[in-house]
């Protein structure tokens, strides 16, 4: 971050990232969101710094005392540790070629001359320190008040007080401020008018520092300062830093609010003042999600009394975004999963309360199930002993059900009601809607609602409704299949059905991810029927060339020959440092792979592949046969990806079937006209890849038949 003076206000809280392996620094302006940030590229096709040397290598960027912005260059030859590397690089190769350089980098403007004097502030006398707390170098504010926190120096504590109140900067109201924290001297009055301070930064520390003073009884002498009784209570003093605390709920900058929300957790107050504080700062959970973060923080044990409030008011969320959704079955997971009864039971008699609308129930009651299944308590009796004034749980649990099943099938209800809907039929424990899970896995569902589905098919764990899903294998979006391998994992049900439908052919083998097909061979109900399955996925015939080239292994290479059959054999689908198609996977980072696993992959590419890179079949309705990457999918299209073509849209109305091939679109028979030699030669490459040996035209590396020179 650099927080210096040299560059200009343009430069002034923009944040510098360092990228050793590229050499290059890109620059980010940070642009409020909310509570937080966005990180916005500055430059517009080039970097902030790029460097043509290659032993440049930016690690660390600095404010320094001039004001300018300080490079630290690493500058060897290497970036990489040895070891980190393959084994059989880590001797071969002179990783500390270099070691004996570094450079210190000075960026500046143009006919720049220094303005601030060499620094001695270690020399200086407190007072002085106190007048660097206005410069606008961050370097010197920072400076300036580590040595007066150091130093002990309780004498300018009326200077501090001084600036903390009425100095004309922000940044130097702010430093005196927490000098004055860190010198203990630091009194509530002063707080009191810090949290009025026209400056909305000011007022978000002043509440930051406000615990020390208001901390609940709990919190422990030790972080109490003045403002309290000699019992502990607050005093006047503190009950008026209080008040004014509280009417900061009235505030409208995001950032004071979020550390309101978070301070209103650790102050000695009523529950229910605290409470309703936090319902009147839940208004505002649609505009940012960090906020309903910092709420529920807050929320302490009795996470119920803040909904109770929320109701109570009239300052409930009022569900018209899905941010507000989410906070309500945030709200009722913190309940479901508290350890204390009294919670869920408060729960069930607001919903008994204020059921006018079951709606909005649903966000609450998909919470409320998860937070019970992640403690193991049930939802049917989510308490111990249950008072006799609350209905028949069980019964009205199934009509929550059954309401949740038609907001689910419904497409005129917006997402924030579908999704917990659909969530809700996802438990185990109610017997509605599994069949109907199934049908929402694929177009023209919106993709939120298939992958939704996919995931509580997962947690329902019932045989009948696992095999219904992947019957429908073929007609799912590959993100929906992605989500079903997944949920094999965690639910016997599912994994299963997928290990049936892969023994009968209904789903290729090609397409369980490596995670998968471990998890699946470690599942002790599952692991020896999966075991023989995928041990059977081994193509003999490649298995054969694999031993005939495997000494290749062992032999010495010419990077730069491979580096030609490299150009000439895969960068048609493949990207390397720029060069190169991007079909296949980039091969940029290929040099942590072993010789090894590389022989594998050029010589077997079906073997084991990445589910992103699984070729697909699609038919269209006119009768055309397509292969390729299925890089994208909506409700309406799919778009396909061939080497040596533009991606193609196919609408959904255009496709008559879509299956996956059940091998790697990258061709097997790579290592026909190649030579052991050959070979050794490209994995050389592959180990150490470098664009600049890659020939300008690849034809250049062939004769006029195309074999091999």
């Amino acid at each position: 971050m650099y927080r210096g003076d040299a560059l200009g206000t343009e430069y002034r809280g923009n944040f510098f990232v360092c990228e050793p392996v590229h050499n290059l620094i890109q620059r980010r302006r940070l642009v409020s969101k909310g509570a937080t940030f966005v990180a916005d590229r500055t430059e517009t096709g080039k970097d902030f710094l790029a460097s043509t040397d290659p032993w440049f290598h930016p690690v660390f960027t600095t404010t320094a005392p001039d004001g300018c912005l300080y490079v630290v260059d690493f500058y060897r030859k290497y970036v990489e540790h040895p070891a980190w590397v393959a084994d059989e690089l880590k001797t071969t190769v002179p990783w500390r070629t270099g070691e004996a350089h570094g450079r210190i980098w000075r960026i500046r403007p143009k006919d720049w001359k220094p303005r601030s004097a060499r620094p001695n502030l270690s020399r200086a006398k407190s007072r002085d320190l106190v007048k660097h707390l206005r410069q606008e170098n961050g370097w010197w504010r920072d400076t300036a008040q580590r040595l007066l926190v150091e130093r002990q120096d309780r004498s300018v504590a009326p200077l501090l007080e001084k600036v903390a109140g009425k100095s004309p900067s922000p940044l130097a109201r702010l430093h005196a401020l927490y000098a004055l924290d860190g010198l203990g001297a630091l009194k509530p009055d002063l707080i009191t008018v810090a949290l009025r301070d026209s400056d909305a930064h000011i007022r978000e520390h002043a509440i930051r520092l406000s615990e020390r003073f208001l901390a609940g009884k709990s919190s422990g002498p030790a972080s109490r300062g003045g403002g309290r009784e000699p019992n502990g209570g607050l005093d006047a003093r503190g009950i008026k830093q209080r008040d004014t605390l509280f009417k900061l709920l009235e505030d409208t900058h995001p950032r004071v609010r979020l550390q309101l929300a978070s301070t209103l957790g650790d102050i000695e107050a009523d529950g229910q003042v605290r409470s309703g504080a936090l319902a009147r700062l839940a208004e505002s959970v649609a505009d940012d999600s960090w906020l309903a973060v910092a709420i529920l923080s807050s929320a302490g044990s009795r996470p119920v009394d803040l909904l109770s409030e929320m109701l109570r008011s009239g300052n409930d969320v009022k569900l018209e975004r899905e941010t507000e959704a989410d906070f309500l079955e945030k709200i009722g997971l913190v309940i479901g999963s508290n350890k204390e009864d009294l919670n869920r039971i408060e729960l069930w008699r607001l919903l008994q309360k204020h059921r006018t609308n079951w709606v909005g129930d649903l966000p609450l009651v998909a919470g409320l199930a998860e937070g019970c299944a992640q403690t193991g308590r049930s939802l049917r009796k989510p308490w111990a002993n249950a008072p006799a004034d609350l209905e028949n749980v069980a019964s009205a649990m199934e009509q929550i059900a059954r309401y949740a099943l038609t907001v689910a099938n419904s497409d005129d209800a917006p997402l924030r009601f579908r999704l917990p809907a659909i969530r809700i039929l996802g438990q185990h424990e109610l017997s509605v809607g599994g069949r109907d899970l199934v049908c929402l896995l694929t177009p023209p569902q919106p993709s939120e609602i298939q992958r939704e589905a996919a995931r509580s098919i997962a947690r329902l764990n019932d045989d009948e409704v696992a095999t219904l899903a992947l019957a429908r294998w073929a007609h799912c979006t590959r993100l929906v299949r992605q989500q079903l391998l997944a949920g094999s994992t965690r639910s016997q049900s599912l994994g299963k059905a997928l290990l049936g439908a892969l023994e009968k052919g209904a789903i290729q083998l090609t397409e369980v991810d490596p995670a998968t097909r471990q998890a699946l061979e470690k599942n002790t109900e599952l692991k020896e029927h999966a075991q023989r399955l995928f041990r059977g996925a081994v193509s003999a015939d490649r298995e054969q060339v694999v031993t005939q080239f495997q000494s290749a292994v062992k032999m010495t290479g010419d990077r730069r020959h491979g580096a030609e059959i490299f150009a000439r054999t895969c960068l048609s689908c493949h990207a390397m440092q720029g060069e190169g198609a991007r079909v296949g996977p980039d091969l940029s980072g290929i040099a942590t792979h072993s010789r090894e696993t590389l022989l594998v992959d050029i010589l077997d590419p079906s073997r084991q592949v990445p589910p992103d890179f699984v070729g697909y079949i699609l038919v269209t309705t006119g009768g055309e046969t397509l292969t390729g990457l299925i890089t994208a999918e909506s409700p309406a299209s799919v778009t396909l990806r061939q080497p040596n073509a533009a991606d193609t849209v196919i609408g959904r109305s255009q496709i008559k079937e879509i299956r996956a091939e059940g091998k790697s679109l990258m061709p097997e028979g790579l290592e026909q006209g190649m030579s052991v030699q050959d070979l050794a030669d490209l994995l050389s490459f592959l180990r150490q890849p470098d664009a600049a040996l890659l020939p300008k035209d690849p034809q250049a590396a062939f004769g006029k038949s195309g074999n091999l020179k």
